[in-house]
């Protein structure tokens, strides 16, 4: 097996698969649900098949994983090592949260625990949850997931999302920007497998789905144990489409390079000094409220928390200085324009740093670390990446 490597949703033109080259076809991925209630070696077993058959069609799979799935697996040599192997082989780890309205809930949610009406007691914050997951991923630390009530649980630092339902058309999507829970993320869609009825309704929807739409399955690895044939169909079917693999992807391979809400024109700035231009993205929901961004030299991590940890909480993710208290009294100054303001109708925001001449020697192997952050009366109502230069 090889190493495998905003826009509008466009119209399905009807054609057959052998009308489409390979480069129309639709980017695709397969995403395994690997459930928190059923973290066991008995499934686990059922994983291991579940790969050996997408390798055998060059197909790379996107794991999601619960919580116990990712403890069961960092406590087990053996199962570690099989996971770090099929990351080389060019799967990827990412992350699957129930949340507490879920029949099999994880134990971790972002709600105050006196909110929580359940039997099982609260586990942690989805802080902790993404701690749990980071070590299992890699030095990235979780970059995707499928996680349940995403509106107000999702948890910071993660920049892309899949989601999706029992409905064919829930195949297809665009690339989105989202806004989650005071933060963003890049999002893709994806359709649930578990049936020859809808083995055949995603055959078909696939042929007649074009570039760049993202065509998203998902399945649970207990639906593979019941019944293989219809993912070895799936698989049979994406590999006579496309015998190179070329649009066969990871979802972060799918996801990874499209911009984050916070971007620099530059990654280093000299010492003979210059401009730094920073950009802002959100979206309309939060037009006309008011934005700062903010300086710090004392870097992203582990960042502040607004607010508390629990429901109301923002991430923000810098480490406040006196440099942050500098970015907020000289904001809009000459040094600072733009620092301060209101967001536009699309709820974007733009500032420069000019340093109006060389930097101090002071400044001399710094890193400079910016945030952004958006709120009205009512608080925070969004916090962005950080974004980190280096003055060289």
């Amino acid at each position: 097996m090889h190493s495998f490597r905003s826009i509008l949703l466009l119209p399905l033109f009807g054609l057959v698969a052998a009308d489409l080259p390979a480069q129309n076809q639709p980017e695709t991925f397969f995403a395994v649900h690997c459930e928190p209630n059923n973290a066991n070696p008995q499934v686990f077993q059922g994983l291991r098949a579940l790969v050996a058959d997408a390798e055998a069609r060059n197909i790379p799979l996107s794991f999601e994983f619960g919580v116990t799935w990712a403890e069961m697996i960092l406590a087990n040599p053996t199962m570690l090592a099989e996971v770090r192997a099929w990351q080389q082989s060019g799967h990827a780890v990412g992350g699957h949260h129930h949340g507490v309205d879920h029949p099999y809930w994880d134990g971790y949610t972002d709600l105050h625990p006196s909110q929580v009406n359940r039997i099982e007691p609260v586990l942690g914050t989805m802080a902790d949850f993404k701690a749990i997951l980071d070590p299992l991923v890699g030095p990235q630390g979780l970059q995707f997931g499928g996680l349940d009530d995403s509106e107000y649980e999702w948890p910071y630092g993660v920049p892309f999302q899949t989601h999706g339902g029992r409905d064919p058309d829930d195949a297809v999507t665009p690339r989105e920007f989202w806004l989650r829970n005071h933060y963003s993320t890049w999002h893709v869609d994806h359709a649930y497998l578990d049936s020859p009825i809808m083995l055949a309704n995603l055959k078909s929807l696939h042929d007649q789905t074009q570039s760049p739409n993202v065509f998203g399955v998902v399945t649970h690895v207990v639906d593979y144990q019941a019944n293989p044939a219809i993912f070895q169909s799936w698989f049979d079917f994406l590999q006579a489409k496309d015998p190179t693999g070329s649009n066969q992807k990871t979802v972060m391979e799918i996801l990874a390079g499209l911009p984050p809400a916070l971007v620099a024109d530059r990654s280093t700035l000299p010492m003979s000094g210059g401009q730094i231009q920073l950009s802002l993205r959100s979206d309309a929901t939060l037009a006309g409220m008011s934005y700062r961004f903010l300086l710090s030299l004392s870097g992203s991590f582990p960042g502040y928390d607004w607010n508390g940890i629990y429901d109301d909480g923002v991430h923000v993710g810098l480490n406040p200085d006196s440099w942050t208290d500098f970015s907020m009294e000289q904001a809009n100054s000459a040094w600072l324009p733009g620092f301060f303001g209101i967001t536009g109708v699309d709820g974007g925001a733009a500032a420069t740093v000019d340093t109006l001449g060389p930097l101090p020697p002071s400044f001399s192997g710094q890193r400079l670390t910016f945030a952004a952050v958006i709120f009205d009366a009512g608080g925070l109502q969004f916090s962005s990446n950080p974004v980190e230069i280096d003055v060289q």
